[in-house]
């Protein structure tokens, strides 16, 4: 997983995990082969590579034709990824997903029929991902059980 953004001159993928940016390289060699991947230890991403647009455009482009999957979250776990990050993709899901329901039941003034819902659907949602550990720090921690989306 990367995040890209314009900066330094050019467009600027950056990584929590270099591995991520080695296998794109990999992916894409014929592009990606000379860029330097830069260790950035005190910054937000500790990896950091910078394309030119072309060829940000270029590798977003070939990135878009290459899915060829259903269901990401399948996806992710049939490409055997360390279960940490699978785990992290899952609670970020459930998060996001979370919040998009509860923007949905609070518009239409029903709020705790989704939140029933959401919490009966959980365990078969993230039944395929290992279980939360615990050692997030409070400011990452989501609680399933306290009913934490009126915090969102």
């Amino acid at each position: 997983m990367y995040s890209v953004v314009c900066k330094g001159g050019g467009m600027q993928i950056r990584a929590r995990n270099r591995e991520h940016l080695e296998a794109l390289k990999r992916r894409y060699k014929i592009i990606l082969d000379k860029i330097p991947i830069d260790e950035t230890p005190q910054g937000d991403y500790g990896w950091r590579m910078t394309v030119s647009l072309k060829q940000w455009i270029t590798v977003s482009g070939l990135l878009a034709a290459d899915i060829d999957y259903p269901n990401f979250k399948d996806a992710a776990r049939d490409a055997n990824v360390d279960n940490r990050y699978l785990n992290i993709l899952h609670r970020i899901w459930w998060m996001m997903f979370s919040y998009q329901s509860y923007r949905k039941s609070y518009r239409k003034g029903n709020y705790y029929p989704y939140q029933k819902y959401l919490y009966q659907k959980r365990d078969e949602w993230t039944d395929s991902a290992p279980k939360p550990e615990p050692d997030f720090d409070d400011a990452t921690e989501f609680d399933y059980g306290s009913g934490g989306l009126e915090d969102l």
